[in-house]
Formats: C-alpha cells, structure tokens, sequence
C-alpha cells in the first residue's frame, strides 16, 4: 500500500516537474490571489443567488410589515404627518397585543407640539415594547474638506426615548451598490446598539459585524397591512397578536429603497424585515470563507493525476465530480443551516487547471499531428528531422510507389493507410532497426548510417523481393510496383536529403531500374519538372496553353459533326512543349484537375462562339482517371458545362479503359452525374485494357474508342483486322457507337465504312488545328464527303 501510494506520489512530483505542474502551480496561485482579493465577489454572489434561488422558503408569519404605502398617503392627505398618528398606531397595536413594535421612521427633528406630546405619551403606555431608530451616516460638507471622514448620529427626540428602546437602522451596500448584508449593530452617542433586525429577530452580534441576509426568503410572504387601514379599523387587528412588528415606507415617493441580489429594488422597511427573518429563523449563517474548497479541489485534482492520467474518462468523471461537489457543499450546509462556503477561488482553480491541462493535450496532439502521416498513422518526415542527430552524415533510403494513383482509385483512404502501414512492416525486416517514416504519400523512407552505404542495393534488392506478389488490403489484392533511391549527405537538411532520394527513385521508374542512387543530372530533371509546375499558372493565364481541334467524322452522315480537344504548350522560351512532357508530371502532382477545368472553360466559350456559325458540334474532352474521384472538379466542371451557354450534349467527356477497370464504382457514379446533364461519355483506348464490351456495359457510355494501334495495323494485320471488326458488330449489339482513331489514308477509310463504323479521327480527315483554324475550316467553310479515293 505504502509502496504503491509512493509510486503514485512520484508520478505526481514528475508531472509537476513538467509543464503541466507549471499549469498547476500557476492554477494555485491565481486561485488564492482571488481568495484573497475577494476579486471574485460578484460571481460569487450570483452562484449565491441561484442557491438561495433553489432553496426558496415563506417567511415564519411571526414578523409583520405596517406599510406606509400609497393608499395611506392618499387617505391620510397631509404630510409630513402629526406624530398623533403614530401615537395611536402604537395604542392600537399595543392593545392588540403587538409583542415589538418597530419603526424604521425617522423621528430625530422637533415636529407639532401637540402631537410629540401624543406620540411620547403612547411610547409610554406600551410599556418598552416599542424600538425607535438611531442612524450613524457621513455628514454633508460640500465643498468644504474639513469635514471629510465625520459622521452625523441621528438619534431620536429625548421625550421620545426615555420610554422606548433605541436600535441602530444603518444599512451599507456593497461594492455593486446592493444590499445584502446586514450589521448586528453600531455604535450612536457612544454607545454599542442592536440594529433593529437584532431586536426583532432576537438574536445578538458584535458590533459592526455583519450577517448576510438570507435571500431564499421570498420577501412577498411577509405578512403586511397599511398604516391608513389600521388607524380606521379596517384591519383584522386579531392577526397582530403576539407579532413583531416593523413600521416604515413603501410608497415609491418615499424614497428609501435599495437594490438587492434575488429581488432587486425593495423598499429598506422590507429589507429590514427580510434581516429580522434571517436572525427569527436562525438563518444568519456564518461564513468559513474560501479555503475548505479550494483545498478539497487542489488535493483531489493532485489525487486524479498520481491516479487517473492515465485513465480518461475516471479523469473526465473525477473532474465532473469536483465540480458538482463544488457547486453543491454550499447549497448542502446551506439547507442543513450549518454555514456557508465562498467557491469562486476553488472554481477558479478547477477551471484553470482543466484548461491548462486540455491546452497542454492539445498542443502535445497538434504536436503529434505534425509528426505523424495523417492517413497511415507512421511517423512521418518531421518525426525523422526530431528523432536523428544533426551533423551526422547518413544516407536517406526511399521506396516510392510507381503505380500509387492507380492503387488510390481502388482503395479508400483507410486502406491506402492499411496499405502504407503493412508495407512499412516488410520494410523494417530489411532497415536493420531503423524506424520506416511516410516520407510523402506515395513514398516510404529510412535512414542508413553511412558506414553500410555499400549494402545498400542489396537491401533495396531484398526489399524488392519482400514485395514481390499482391498484398491483400480488405477484400482486394494489390500489386505494388515500387521502385527505390538512395542520397548521402550531412543530416543537416533531411528535408533535402530525402527528396534527393526520391528524385533518384522516379529517375530509376523512368529507367525501368529496381534503384538508383542520387546524381546532379537527376537533380537537373528534377528542377526541369518543378519548372513545368511554376510555369504553369503563368501558361494558363497567358493562355501560352490552349486547345486544339481534330475532326471528328461521321461516315453515315459524310461529314465533320465535331472534333477531339488536344491540348498544346506554346512556351515563350522552350517553344512547343509535347504533352507527354507536362501532362505526366501534372497528374503525379495532383494539378491536372487545373488545367482539365481550363480546356472545359475554352471548349465551351468556342463552342458558344461556333454555334452561331453553322450547325451544333461536339467536342470530346479528355478527364484523367485521377479526377473521376475529385468531387471538387467534377462539381466544378458539372457547374461549367450546365452554366447554359451552350447544350450540354455538345461536350463528350472521354475517358481511358484503364479508369472504368480501376475503380469501376466511382467511375460510374462521377459518369452518372455527367451523363444526368445531358453529356456524351465515351471509353477511349478500347483494346489497350483488359475488360470487354459487356463488362464496360455497366457504364453510361454512348460510345467506345478503337485505340489507333489496332486501327492503323488492321489492313496488314488479320487479327488487328477481326479485333476492329468484331468490336464494332458487338458494340452496335450493346448499343454503342464507335469511334475508330489513327485513320491515315483512304483505304484504311473504306474498310471502317465497309465494317460500319460510326465515326473516324485521324490525319486524313484532318490534323488538330487551333481553334480560329478550325473555326474557318470546318465551322464556317465547306465541309464536303470523303470520296474513296480520298479526295473532297
């Protein structure tokens, strides 16, 4: 048990040691600054108010208010009223049996001779049972400074006190102007008197001690009866029998209200009552101030981190707890009659000390967030840079995923995690102890101390071997292509290290190499790809890139009834960039999604622009398989193309064989959607992949592409021949139309009609020709049938 308690305690100590004890001691701290500045006053006073709030309870019925209200205002015309009224007050009262009578009315200035004598006479005859008041209050001086700091006693006329008691009615807001306190007593004429909810409650204090008044009393179940009512007799005088009764004001132009906390403005004789009740009740509980709680939360928030830390959701409950127990043991002792707590500092403490700690956790997650590869979880090139020793020269290994954005098609992300991971595990049996970090999303990586450098290859051979053979991911089987590259250096730049070996391993995919070490001739192709993704903003907004048309033609209707969109790069230092040079590199790094969008904007404003000029055309577009999966492009191409500048069955948008075999699911969902506005879909590359016509039936084609390959071979090629043919009689089954590409000469012409095909592309209908060319070839010029000898 004692060892145990000890190990917990030193948990605690090592906790303290860290920032989190930092965020405790400074919880601590500002928690006994506001004890003790009482800085959390107000607070504490409204969590006060909802107490007394819960707990609200009637008067006893044994204190009573004689009101001097409107109506006794109104009936007893005059004021200041004679002193003979309140003499016969007190006669009625006392004869009704009154047991105190109290007057919160000031009586300290000369008034009628007449009616002094009468109400000295009446003090008389109720034999002590009445209690007048005495005031203690700053004197006035205006401007005059020498006064400052002195007090006026308000004390009542000499005939008036030799026969009645004299109890002080002082009253002393607080900070906020309210009024919820009450003193025991003060000294006037110096002497300690009672306050006047002393004498009536019956219970006695020191002098200028103060009691709270207890607000859980709802001030309208004090009984109360007008002044006019019982000097008429309309009173059930019955009802004031053996009570303690408190005169004074309610009218509103009387004045002599004060704010309170639950109740807001009320009239001083209620509050007077209300102060009677407190002590009547027994109610004046005394304060032990703030440090009961605020121990119990530092000692059990110490207990729920030697204990709970790491357990959280004991540590959310034990937090909870405390806070409840916070908020109710003063509600308890309260409605027990024991005492009262202060807990704001306690709160304040709990609070700090929750948000410390969940800042604390939250900025150690961000903090592993940051090291961490978000869909694998692997540590990942930043937990590299922290875990390896500067200065040191090492060499950087990489494995790169050749085939990542095919796999990406097929899996979801929690499998391309599953993935990353399981291939990081077959790479650890070779790393020699190493840790494998995601170094990038398509690449693993590890660090070799520079001494093995020379087996190196060997473990990039083995690694090969380890990943020879399909990887079962969930219900699939992937095959990973994977090539790797190698870079030594100073660990001084990991960052660049690393990205030196991965520019070694894409130069060995290109060389069909299994790895490759880092050399400055790859680095120059490297900065070639990185200039072709600078470049490319400026290309698109100087329109350095723009599109070009090849004819497509329709061999039943013999003529051109539209065209391919091709893209071409016109730089102004380079000149003519192939797209096989820039397109490549854009789909590796996730940019083609820009420059498709681009090519749909200028399509569709030339096609708006033609459409004025002869008859409706369609233009095929080209959509990587990469962007079927991008719900950002495909809803901004889908906003594009239904914008209404032109109909969108003039737009076809071609995809690759490969696309609609790789992610079937997503291919046909992205199609529906284009298909549902009114766009051709067709399959481009037919015969290139492994998938048949009924098998791509499931998509919402209208067409399928003859790659030119079986095209431009089929007149000396047999099986090139019976592979166009049968396609086209099995696709008419299937209802599709077919396009044949790579038509060059008219023979090859003849032969596509002689087997029905619906529509031909290639250089000897025509070449792409930018669009003001096409424009005044095929739009606006004349567009005359192919003749089997090839001529127009």
């Amino acid at each position: 048990m004692q060892k145990s308690l000890r190990g917990r305690m030193q948990i605690f100590v090592r906790a303290m040691r860290t920032w989190r004890g930092a965020a405790f001691l400074a919880a601590v701290l500002l928690s006994l600054y506001v004890g003790y500045s009482q800085s959390g006053a107000s607070l504490e006073q409204v969590l006060q108010t909802q107490r007394d709030t819960l707990s609200t309870r009637p008067a006893s019925g044994d204190i009573h208010i004689v009101e001097i209200d409107a109506q006794s205002l109104q009936k007893l015309a005059e004021w200041p009223w004679p002193r003979s009224y309140h003499a016969r007050l007190v006669d009625k009262l006392h004869r009704a049996g009154a047991a105190q009578i109290a007057f919160d009315v000031d009586f300290s200035a000369v008034s009628r001779a007449g009616g002094d004598r009468a109400f000295a006479d009446a003090l008389r005859r109720a034999d002590g049972a009445v209690i007048l008041p005495t005031h203690l209050q700053a004197r006035n001086s205006g401007s005059d400074r020498t006064d400052a700091g002195q007090f006026v006693e308000s004390l009542p006329l000499g005939i008036f006190a030799r026969h009645a008691f004299l109890a002080s009615v002082n009253v002393k807001p607080d900070a906020s102007g309210q009024l919820n306190n009450y003193l025991y007593g003060t000294v006037t004429d110096n002497i300690a008197r009672p306050s006047l909810a002393s004498m009536l409650g019956g219970r006695a204090g020191n002098v200028d001690q103060s009691f709270r008044i207890d607000q859980s009393i709802d001030p309208a179940t004090i009984p109360r009866h007008s002044f006019a009512d019982i000097l008429d007799g309309s009173a059930d005088m019955s009802a004031l029998r053996a009570k303690h009764i408190v005169i004074g004001a309610t009218a509103i132009e009387m004045g002599d209200r004060y704010a309170t906390a639950r109740y807001g403005i009320l009239p001083g004789v209620v509050i007077q009552a209300m102060a009677a009740e407190t002590l009547y009740q027994n109610r004046a509980l005394s304060s032990i101030g703030p440090w009961p709680m605020l121990l119990f939360a530092v000692l059990v928030t110490m207990l729920r981190f030697a204990y709970l830390q790491s357990r959280l959701l004991a540590a959310r409950l034990a937090t909870a707890g405390q806070i409840v127990a916070v908020l109710g043991a003063p509600y308890l002792f309260e409605l027990l009659g024991w005492f009262t707590l202060a807990v704001v500092p306690a709160l304040v403490f709990l609070t700090l000390a929750y948000a410390g700690h969940k800042l604390l956790d939250f900025a150690a997650a961000l903090t592993k967030a940051r090291m961490v590869h978000k869909e694998s979880g692997l540590a990942n090139l930043s937990a590299m840079v922290r875990d390896r020793s500067m200065g040191k020269k090492v060499v950087a290994a990489v494995m790169r995923i050749d085939n990542f954005s095919d796999i990406s098609t097929l899996l979801d992300v929690d499998e391309r995690g599953e993935l990353l991971r399981m291939l990081a595990d077959r790479l650890s049996l070779i790393s020699a102890g190493s840790t494998v970090y995601s170094v990038d999303n398509n690449a693993l990586g590890w660090i070799v101390p520079y001494g093995d450098m020379e087996i190196v290859p060997e473990r990039f051979d083995a690694a090969a071997a380890i990943l020879r053979g399909k990887i079962q991911i969930s219900r699939r089987s992937v095959a990973v292509k994977a090539s790797f590259g190698a870079a030594s250096g100073v660990f001084t730049d990991i960052q660049a290290l690393v990205g030196k070996a991965q520019i070694a391993a894409d130069c060995a995919a290109r060389l069909g190499e299994r790895w490759s070490w880092h050399s400055d001739s790859i680095t120059d192709a490297a900065e070639e790809k990185l200039a072709v993704l600078i470049d490319l903003e400026r290309a698109l907004a100087d329109q350095e890139m723009f599109p070009v048309y090849q004819p497509k033609y329709s061999v039943r209707a013999d003529k051109v009834t539209g065209a391919e969109a091709l893209i071409r790069w016109n730089h102004p230092e380079k000149g003519l960039i192939r797209p096989d040079q820039f397109i490549p590199v854009l789909e590796k790094e996730g940019r083609i999604d820009e420059l498709t969008l681009y090519m749909v904007r200028r399509v569709i404003a030339d096609l708006a622009r033609w459409n004025g000029n002869g008859p409706p055309l369609n233009i095929a577009i080209n959509v990587s398989a990469l962007l079927l999966s991008d719900s950002d492009f495909v809803q901004s191409a889908l906003e594009m193309i239904g914008s209404g500048q032109i109909d969108a069955r003039q737009i076809t948008i071609e995809v690759t064989e490969s696309a609609a075999l790789d992610s079937p699911d997503a291919a046909i969902a992205t199609l529906e959607r284009f298909k549902a506005l009114g766009t051709r879909i067709s399959i481009d590359d037919y015969g290139t992949g492994q998938s048949t016509l009924s098998y791509l039936q499931r998509f919402p084609a209208d067409e399928i592409k003859i790659d030119q390959a079986f095209v431009k071979s089929m007149e000396h090629v047999e099986a090139d021949r019976i592979m166009v043919r049968s396609t086209i009689e099995l696709a008419h089954a299937l209802n599709f139309k077919v396009v044949a590409e790579g038509v060059e000469d008219a023979s090859c012409l003849e032969l596509l009609r002689a087997y029905d095909c619906d529509t031909i592309q290639g250089w000897h209908i025509g070449k792409p020709l930018p669009a003001a060319e096409f424009e005044a070839t095929w739009v606006e010029g004349y567009s005359p049938p192919l003749r089997s000898n090839g001529s127009r």
